[in-house]
């Protein structure tokens, strides 16, 4: 009988020990709710998932939770292990910036588990920012901004009260890049400045917890007054390669101090004080932004000056480089007679610059009595550097004396020079 009843005392303490195991074997972990929940996919709003164990379950049992789309709040993952309640339940939050279904196990070691979906949709973008209205058609001058404000609903947590702003086609926003991410003010207004040089469409994006806004905003030609104007100049300066054609660009003084410059382009060999065919200039303490042009050949120059997306052109023109005099060198004295020539070099001269080439000349020779005489021949027009030479002989003339020369330029006979040579 003692035995019998030590046997049953034992059974007892062994039905005892097992009855708290993690979960009991008939048990099975389930979620409360019956069919799929919901929520909006704003990386914010949660939805509250409960799964309940046995009633006669350990206190320590630890539930772990998985999900193949969104994060748990309290892990910031894609798992979870919690533990339950007081009512053998655990409760879990899910967030999602995802569209989409999220499968949620909960699973006890391994061994008993239970799935439910929640599904998360697109919110309602009205709920997360509206885009207020703005003006459209602003000038592509670099400087000139096109205002864009999200309204950001308020009620939202402040970590999810910023829009990011992206532009293509080259547009830029304040902070000189095509995207820009702006909090909103103590209004909830999120406000982006953006930019253009050049004319054209430029799409806009806006994006706050998924959400994304789209429009197509345009940027204009701009008036070209309002960036500057070409101040009175003057023209038909003269091609010696020194002498300079001064233009001034008169800049709106009202622009930003950076958008305060001109560039000038210059063609058909033309060249600015920096020695190239373009050349950017500041605007002076006057708001005039100016340059000197000059030309080493006569012609005319097509010169470009732009600023701020605006481009103005004009045609200037440089004229031939005229000599102030000329230089004549030679032999002193000479023989008579055919096959004796006088070689005489003309040099012409122009104190600022060099003349142009291709000048021709006029000759003339007179002995004492001032009768003509003589014959010139090859005579060659001025060079580069203003050089010509041209031969000089009496012929069959018999005179013996002093011969006066005079060489004249055709174009410009008032520029002329005379020398002498005695004749033997």
């Amino acid at each position: 009988m003692k035995r019998y009843s030590l046997y049953l005392f034992t059974v007892f303490l062994l039905l005892a020990s097992c009855k708290k195991t993690q979960l009991k074997t008939s048990g099975v972990i389930k979620f409360e709710n019956a069919t799929s929940l919901s929520g909006p996919a704003d990386n914010i709003n949660t939805v509250t998932l409960t799964a309940t164990v046995p009633n006669d379950s350990d206190p320590q049992t630890q539930v772990v939770f998985t999900t193949d789309l969104g994060t748990f709040v309290n892990s910031n993952s894609n798992t979870i292990t919690t533990g339950i309640n007081d009512n053998y339940q655990c409760v879990v939050q899910l967030k999602s910036a995802a569209a989409g279904t999220a499968t949620i196990r909960a699973s006890v070691l391994t061994l008993y588990s239970a799935t439910t979906t929640v599904t998360f949709t697109a919110p309602n973008a009205d709920n997360i920012f509206t885009l207020a209205p703005f003006t459209d058609n602003v000038a592509a001058d670099g400087t000139t901004t096109l205002v864009l404000t999200a309204v950001i609903n308020k009620s939202l947590p402040a970590t999810a009260q910023s829009i990011v702003f992206t532009a293509d086609n080259s547009a830029t926003f304040s902070n000189n890049t095509g995207t820009i991410t702006i909090p909103a003010d103590a209004t909830g207004n999120a406000i982006a400045y953006l930019k253009k040089s050049a004319e054209g469409p430029v799409h806009v994006t806006m994006t706050d917890l998924g959400v994304t806004r789209s429009i197509t905003v345009n940027f204009i030609a701009p008036n070209a007054d309002n960036i500057f104007t070409i101040a009175p100049f003057i023209d038909n300066i003269m091609a010696d390669g020194v002498s300079t054609m001064v233009l001034t660009a008169a800049v709106n003084k009202k622009l930003p101090v950076a958008s305060q410059t001109v560039t000038f382009t210059a063609d058909n060999g033309a060249t600015f004080s920096n020695g190239n065919p373009s050349v950017t200039a500041t605007a002076d303490a006057a708001g005039n932004a100016i340059t000197y042009l000059k030309k080493t050949v006569e012609g005319p120059v097509h010169v470009t000056m732009a600023s701020g997306g605006a481009t103005r052109s004009l045609t200037v023109n440089f004229t031939r480089a005229v000599p102030d005099n000329m230089l004549l060198t030679n032999n002193p004295a000479m023989t008579s007679g055919f096959g004796n020539n006088l070689s005489i070099n003309i040099s012409l001269l122009k104190t600022i610059g060099k003349p142009a080439t291709g000048y021709l000349f006029s000759y003339n020779a007179t002995d004492s009595s001032g009768n003509l005489l003589g014959i010139f021949s090859n005579g060659t027009a001025s060079d580069a550097n203003g050089a010509a030479t041209v031969n000089f002989t009496t012929g069959n003339s018999p005179y013996k004396g002093i011969v006066k020369i005079t060489i004249a330029l055709q174009q410009y006979p008032a520029i002329s020079q005379t020398t002498t040579v005695l004749v033997n």
